[in-house]
């Protein structure tokens, strides 16, 4: 027996489905009502940034992972602002495996000094994020 279905307002790339057939025993016969379920979780960072102390005109690396179902994309706050991989200092990287890396290159004294959010977001749930402390020193 085969079932046709077509899942109006799905998008194939955010939404996983499994078709499942419920057996049911109804007046001495078993029946058979197919119905849907949607398998998706909501993002968990698994892999946290951690603070940095780093010399000034050095380099600071913050790296990020989490995990759900579609899978979730990370961006990256300063202070509480987003971050963007297009400034001149500021590099975002981005894993297949759902990982991210900011890249500051080189930090400075005063103006980087700050905290750094790591945030991620996969439409199920609330986003989640965790944070780390970028400390900047003078190394003379």
């Amino acid at each position: 027996m085969f079932y046709w279905i077509n899942l109006d307002g799905v998008e194939r790339e955010k939404s996983v489905v499994q078709f499942n057939l419920n057996k049911t025993f109804i007046s001495g016969n078993y029946s058979e009502f197919p119905y849907i379920q949607y398998l998706t979780h909501p993002p968990e960072i698994v892999t946290k940034p951690r603070n940095l102390q780093v010399k000034h005109g050095g380099i600071a690396a913050f790296y990020c992972a989490a995990k759900g179902v579609p899978p979730p994309v990370i961006q990256w706050k300063k202070n509480g602002k987003k971050v963007s991989g297009s400034q001149t200092r500021y590099q975002v990287k981005d894993f297949p495996d759902s990982g991210s890396l900011l890249r500051i290159e080189p930090v400075r004294i005063g103006r980087d000094d700050a905290i750094y959010e790591c945030v991620a977001e996969n439409g199920v749930g609330d986003a989640v994020s965790k944070d780390a402390t970028l400390t900047v020193f003078d190394g003379k």
